[in-house]
């Protein structure tokens, strides 16, 4: 999943102190403060692990302005239920301490 996040004016975030999550259609996940790595002097924050048994991989990069940041997280081995095919808008859902935003994508699978 990819997406990019637009906090509002005076926002921070602080992934290795803060509480993670992610949601699309019914797979979620929470990365507990701690679980990221702060990289390029907090340009870019990393989590690499384990969560319920599958391996996970979040960054959040910032994209030049203090507000903008770039979201990407790959979990192996997840089945997704719930999303009609040929798939419609599925829900999304992301949070970064207090800072959550969601919408609805296309979503596209990859595998089998």
């Amino acid at each position: 999943m990819t997406a990019n996040l637009t906090l509002n004016a005076g926002d921070t975030i602080d992934p290795t102190t803060e509480e993670v999550f992610l949601r699309v259609a019914d797979y979620s996940a929470t990365i507990l403060p701690g679980g990221f790595k702060r990289l390029a002097n907090g340009k870019m924050y990393k989590f690499t692990g384990k969560i319920d048994g599958r391996e996970v991989v979040v960054s959040v990069s910032n994209e030049g302005s203090p507000q903008a940041w770039k979201f990407v997280a790959d979990v192996h081995q997840v089945q997704v239920t719930g999303v009609p095919l040929p798939p419609l808008q599925t829900p999304v859902e992301i949070g970064i301490g207090s800072n959550i935003g969601s919408d609805l994508v296309t979503a596209r699978f990859f595998g089998k």
